[in-house]
Formats: C-alpha cells, sequence, structure tokens
C-alpha cells in the first residue's frame, strides 16, 4: 500500500490487494492526501483496511471507491482527522467492529451502499449523518 507524510495526489490509482498488520491496508495518511478517479479494493488491516486517516491529518475523496476491503475497524475507512467524501462510494466492506470509524467525516454526495458487512451493535452516529445526505443505508 502507499504511506503518506507529506502532501499527496493520487488520480486514476488502483491501490489493491494490498495488507498492513496494524494500519491503512491501501494506503496510511499521515498528513494531507487527495484521491480522485482511484480504486481501493481487496486491501486488508486491523484498522482502515482501505484508508487510514490518522489523527490531525486531511484525507479528499473525489469520484472514488473504496470497496471489498477488509479490517477490524474502518474496513473502508478509518477515519482519526477530518475526511471530505464527495461523489464517492464506499461499498462491500468488512469490519466486525465497525464499517467506518469516523471522527470528522464530511459528505458531498456519496453513496455508503447498502452492501456493507458489520455488526449491528458497531453501528455508529455516522448511520445517521449519511441518511441526511443520501438514501443509502450501511446495512
Amino acid at each position: 500500500g502507499l504511506f503518506n507524510d507529506g502532501d499527496t495526489r493520487l488520480v486514476s490509482a488502483n491501490l489493491a490487494g494490498n495488507g498492513a498488520n496494524l494500519r491503512g491496508g491501501g494506503a496510511f495518511n499521515e498528513n494531507d492526501m487527495f484521491v480522485g478517479a482511484s480504486f481501493f479494493a481487496q486491501n486488508q488491516a486491523g484498522a482502515g483496511g482501505g484508508i487510514y486517516n490518522r489523527i490531525l491529518s486531511s484525507v479528499h475523496l473525489a469520484g472514488s471507491r473504496l470497496q471489498s476491503n477488509t479490517a477490524l475497524t474502518g474496513g473502508g475507512l478509518d477515519n482519526n482527522g477530518r475526511a471530505f467524501l464527495q461523489n464517492s462510494f464506499v461499498v462491500q466492506n468488512t469490519a466486525p467492529l465497525g464499517l467506518l470509524k469516523n471522527r470528522f467525516l464530511y459528505f458531498g454526495i456519496i453513496g455508503c451502499g447498502n452492501h456493507n458487512k458489520v455488526a449491528p451493535a458497531a453501528i455508529s452516529p455516522l448511520k445517521s449523518a449519511a441518511k441526511e445526505n443520501n438514501p443509502s443505508r450501511f446495512i
């Protein structure tokens, strides 16, 4: 996967089949990262199968897809900083302890899909935020 500790722009990237023992199977973000028209699929980690966004960091997804990623928490995205999602999809990810771990998440037009696998008790306040911006559901 990708480790970002600077200011990174990914455009038309495909990060697939990566793994990390701890965090960020597809990408570990420790600063500012823009992801445009990109696909994160079949990545796995302990936290943030698709993307792990560290505290005080920012990730901006535009026209991108986090799909079929696996982690204990944050199957698609484990956000501890700021995340901005515009015209992006977080679908078919697996996380027994929480699909999208969230600190500050800002929605544009997002599809959260109804095919994410997450334990019902692990659904966070993000579920209600997603409903306000998109008719899709988490489970």
